[in-house]
């Protein structure tokens, strides 16, 4: 057996075979770069578009933070101009009815059965 194998040695297409596997490591290393280099710049991409979205998140919870603090601040104005409103219409028409304020107010005592 171990002739045969020594003479299988000086074939031709043993050397083509081996010139064909040297061609083929030379194209996988190629490969695996290409591979490893798409694989970093999908990396890089999914850590900007994560820090892209946690950004505006934060973004996002400011200005949610800054229209709630616009809504109570409208909320008081509306009572505010309300109250105001309320005062103005009764003094017109305190004026129109020509009303004066009385001074010497006497209460009714409390008796009777509907106070017990």
């Amino acid at each position: 057996m171990g002739r045969f194998f020594a003479l299988s040695l000086a074939l031709p297409a043993i050397y083509k075979s081996k010139t064909r596997n040297k061609t083929r490591m030379k194209i996988r290393p190629d490969f695996g770069f290409w591979i490893a280099a798409m694989l970093v710049a999908t990396s890089i991409a999914y850590l900007l578009a994560v820090n892209n979205l946690s950004t505006q998140g934060y973004e996002i919870k400011r200005l949610e933070n800054t229209l709630a603090q616009a809504k109570a601040e409208r909320d008081r104005l509306e009572i505010e101009a309300a109250s105001r409103k309320a005062i103005q219409s009764m003094d017109l028409e305190i004026k129109t009815l020509n009303l004066v304020p009385s001074k010497n107010m006497k209460y009714l005592p409390k008796q009777g059965f509907s106070y017990k």
